[in-house]
């Protein structure tokens, strides 16, 4: 079976769409599943943009150069972004890494409704298999699956 594997260190950056600022992907389906190995979950960054349904576009950032776990304590909002902490991300291991995007920007976006995912950009040492988003959740057969309420 032959497939293909996009490589990234530390200094690459994957970005689609290629110039974001300029252009919008538009892409209505909720999930955004990553297959990726990353290599190192301290330098490891995903970014996604959107916008609500009132025109209004914000970001979340995950980022794992801390040692803190996710909770509502650690988030830090501003009005035109969240950075959220991925510290619970398996590292050196094959994963599809699934997010809710419409549990987020509720959760993290303060009176915001998602309506479209405009950017996703992944920085730092992985390895990416594919990416694509989903109208439902994919069942994980994983045997170590961190299913848990965001923000408790």
């Amino acid at each position: 079976m032959k497939g293909y594997v996009f490589v990234s260190d530390a200094n690459s950056k994957l970005q689609m769409p290629k110039e974001a600022r300029k252009t919008d992907l538009y892409l209505m389906h909720p999930y955004i599943l990553l297959q990726i190995k990353i290599l190192n979950k301290a330098q490891f960054h995903f970014e996604v943009a959107i916008t609500d349904t009132n025109g209004r576009k914000k970001r979340l950032i995950w980022y794992g150069a801390t040692p803190y776990a996710y909770t509502k304590s650690n988030l830090t909002k501003q009005p035109m972004y969240t950075r959220i902490p991925s510290n619970m991300v398996l590292e050196g291991v094959w994963l599809n890494l699934q997010f809710d995007i419409p549990s987020f920007v509720e959760k993290c976006c303060d009176d915001s409704v998602f309506a479209s995912i405009d950017s996703i950009t992944i920085n730092g040492p992985c390895l990416v298999r594919r990416i694509f988003t989903c109208k439902a959740q994919v069942p994980d057969s994983f045997a170590f699956v961190i299913e848990r309420e965001f923000g408790e």
